[in-house]
């Protein structure tokens, strides 16, 4: 199969989210003490983690199938049994901790929003490790049963492609189980989350006009986009896994290919999200775009720190 022109836009929108993505992870990091009142250490740990799942996760897509879609590198997998023990210990892993990982900052910033007195006293450095430690034990320890089976690379004339799958059919179905359960998990509370950040932010502007009421919209449609995502997932895996106790293989090839173009969208959308949300960001973009690629001496805006009647800190 050759290297189809939507596959070319999917991969150079990937390529640019995630220079994006880290740009703002450095960015971040760099700067966590002048911002501190904007980003708290605990939200910064958490979204650079989450950068570095999802940039391996959509990697892994690009690694294990399409890769094997565009029909390169096929010798070398086949000849390789280092790619497949790759594959087994990396792929569904990364997939559930990016999936996870989205319910994880939504939570961060609901904090914020909500109980910011609350989240800056109780969700500390050592409380952010240790929910990326336990997160991540989870997505891996889910799959314990793939590190005991391996996997293989097969062609499969009916689609006709090769692809990865497990040597025995009882554990592609427990694969599916635990997926479909870290996404509807992941999606309902995520969506619950999402709900009450917006009725939150809907009090906040409710008596703003002009930019400061508009300034909600963006939230509203990211955190429409991140659930949309989300629950389109767990009903993909759920017909996934139905088509698979059917061996429904035509169904169960359909979702794999759908599924393999939502991942990626979703590990890129946070970039835009923080760009977004975050007048600051904007500004220190804005700046020093104009003053190291434009070569133009401009004086620096800082954003101020948007408040409530009861004057809570709004953190993004």
């Amino acid at each position: 199969m050759s290297f189809p022109i939507e596959e070319k836009l999917l991969i150079s929108f990937e390529i640019f989210s995630f220079i994006l993505y880290f740009i703002i992870i450095i960015y971040l990091n760099l700067n966590y003490k002048k911002n501190n009142d904007l980003f708290s250490i605990s939200f910064i740990i958490q979204f650079t983690f989450n950068g570095i799942c999802d940039f391996m996760s959509a990697l892994s897509v690009i690694m294990y199938r399409k890769v094997a879609i565009w029909g390169w590198l096929r010798e070398y997998y086949i000849e390789n049994n280092w790619v497949t023990w790759a594959y087994t210990l990396t792929f569904y892993q990364f997939t559930s901790l990016t999936i996870t990982g989205n319910f994880l900052i939504t939570l961060n910033r609901y904090m914020t929003i909500t109980n910011p007195i609350f989240y800056k006293i109780k969700w500390t450095f050592k409380v952010a490790i240790f929910i990326i430690i336990f997160q991540t034990v989870i997505c891996f320890g889910v799959y314990t049963h793939l590190y005991f089976v391996s996997s293989v690379f097969v062609y499969d004339p009916s689609i006709p492609t090769w692809y990865f799958t497990k040597s025995k059919w009882i554990y592609s179905l427990y694969d599916s189980i635990c997926l479909i359960t870290i996404c509807w998990i992941s999606a309902i509370a995520t969506g619950l989350l999402n709900v009450l950040i917006c009725l939150k932010y809907n009090k906040i502007f409710k008596s703003s006009l002009g930019n400061k009421k508009n300034s909600k919209i963006p939230l509203f449609i990211f955190t429409l986009l991140t659930s949309s995502i989300l629950f389109i997932t767990a009903i993909q895996q759920t017909i996934r896994l139905r088509s698979a106790i059917r061996q429904e293989r035509w169904l169960r090839n359909l979702m794999n290919y759908y599924f393999f173009y939502i991942l990626p969208l979703l590990s890129c959308v946070h970039a835009y999200l923080m760009i977004f949300l975050s007048k600051q960001i904007r500004n220190d973009f804005y700046f020093y775009f104009k003053k190291y690629i434009l070569r133009r001496k401009i004086p620096k805006v800082n954003s101020t720190i948007q408040t409530t009647k009861w004057r809570e800190k709004i953190v993004i």
